[in-house]
């Protein structure tokens, strides 16, 4: 969604709202670089630490609220996208080093690192794309053209491995079977 808020919000919600594409690119990078720290939140509940999750949402919304304060005046919305992305990205930051602190988290860096690179690489392709050829309309080509060029940085950066693919097949079961192995297919570099 970052390469393409333009055309994405243009063709969805108007032309009258294209200046709020900047600000959903703002939120979709935030959310791109934490994706990964997602299923990390409720490992507080289960271990009963919720004070910690309390802890780290209340400090990271002080900051957003300062960020937000000094930003609004100079930068408008573009300001206050900035300010809740900020406080996005410290979240999962301290999710991680607080749950690292108190168990035996391992982060494999090197996948999440390919997987970033992939995201970045789609990203740059797509707004290339648009430059040579822009329009509101192209958004499902957009779409498009960006999911291959992921999967085919996937394959080439070998991210997903067989057990991945098991993984993938217990988690969507015996209906969804085939369109894990054809993911798999894509997927997986020989």
């Amino acid at each position: 969604m970052l390469a393409t808020a333009k055309p994405a919000i243009t063709l969805l919600v108007g032309e009258a709202y294209a200046s709020g594409s900047l600000p959903l690119a703002i939120f979709t990078g935030a959310f791109a670089v934490t994706a990964f720290t997602t299923a990390l939140g409720p490992i507080f509940l289960a271990r009963e630490e919720t004070k910690a999750s309390a802890a780290i949402t209340g400090v990271t919304t002080v900051v957003g609220l300062a960020a937000a304060y000094l930003l609004l005046p100079i930068w408008g919305v573009e300001g206050a996208a900035v300010a809740r992305a900020l406080t996005i990205v410290l979240t999962a930051i301290f999710t991680v080093l607080v749950l690292k602190s108190r168990i035996d988290l391992q982060l494999d860096v090197r996948m999440i690192a390919k997987t970033m690179l992939s995201g970045v690489t789609m990203a740059a392709a797509l707004f290339v794309v648009q430059l040579v050829r822009y329009s509101k309309f192209l958004l499902p080509l957009y779409v498009l053209a960006g999911g291959i060029v992921y999967i085919v940085m996937l394959r080439l950066l070998k991210v997903v491995n067989s057990s991945d693919l098991e993984l993938l097949n217990d988690f969507v079961g015996e209906k969804l079977s085939l369109l894990a192995r054809i993911l798999g297919w894509m997927l997986l570099a020989n």
